[in-house]
């Protein structure tokens, strides 16, 4: 809370330059924004169950709570012109996403 919406798009293009940066494909912002997309379009535009109408409630709450984000579909249009400006549209290999972290029992790595 408390961020514009060009905020959240600066957040976004700046994630998805790292995403690059790091080897990975930009298209993983692309799948994420559709499926959020897809999320929207299923509990909020078309509840048709009680269940739905219910999720529907939850998710509009939460969009009064995240009024500052654009919706997915701006997110998804913004990403994809961010691709075609930086000439990206060959970096379709996804590798899958690795954490990898150090634990030690002492402050300093050996």
């Amino acid at each position: 809370m408390g961020y514009t919406k060009d905020q959240e798009f600066e957040a976004d293009r700046g994630g998805t330059e790292l995403e690059v940066d790091a080897g990975y494909s930009p298209y993983g912002a692309v799948s994420l924004f559709e499926e959020l997309e897809q999320l929207h379009k299923e509990y909020v535009i078309h509840a048709g169950t009680p269940q739905q109408e219910l999720a529907e409630v939850s998710v509009q709450a939460l969009m009064g709570y995240f009024r500052s984000h654009p919706l997915a579909s701006e997110r998804l249009d913004a990403v994809n012109r961010l691709i075609e400006q930086r000439r990206w549209q060959d970096r379709k290999a996804q590798k899958p996403f690795h954490v990898e972290y150090f634990a030690s029992d002492t402050a300093e790595p050996k």
